[in-house]
């Protein structure tokens, strides 16, 4: 179980930084964040100057793989402290994807900065439904097997 708790660690972090990277290099500079944290010197210097044309894999993956990857990591984290506690981390993770389903709705109705878009909200819930299935079929099935079997 400590290896599982470990495995879901490292992947929330793995996939924060991975949303972080993707964002750092390939988008603006101009961040909600910056306007509570003051900017790092460093983060305007490794950007790759790219324009990504809408509809390809690399804008998918540019707009909307990084709120799921930063999404993906909550996910992992709640998994991680609460692991085998299904309802406890299911209503974890079901309130942030809410929170994330109310941002994306503030910004449409102009309460938080930013651009609305849909796609962001599908991808919410299509990675918290995936990790849930993959949760159920693989690591819980798993555990299940493992120990109906000793």
């Amino acid at each position: 179980m400590q290896l599982l708790r470990f495995f879901y660690l490292s992947t929330a972090g793995f996939s924060l930084f991975g949303g972080i990277a993707i964002y750092r290099m390939l988008r603006s500079s101009d961040l909600l964040v910056w306007t509570v944290f003051p900017k790092p010197a460093f983060w305007d210097e490794y950007a790759i100057a790219t324009s990504i044309k809408s509809g390809n894999f690399l804008s998918v993956l540019v707009y909307h793989g990084t709120d799921g990857l930063w999404l993906l990591s909550g996910i992992f984290l709640i998994r991680a402290i609460w692991l085998m506690q299904t309802k406890i981390c299911m209503t974890y993770i079901a309130a942030l994807c809410l929170m994330g389903i109310l941002f994306e709705v503030g910004q449409y109705y102009k309460i938080v900065s930013g651009t609305f878009d849909f796609f962001d909200i599908l991808t919410y819930l299509s990675v918290a439904l995936v990790e849930c299935i993959c949760f159920k079929f693989f690591i819980k099935g798993r555990i299940y097997y493992d120990e109906k079997k000793s």
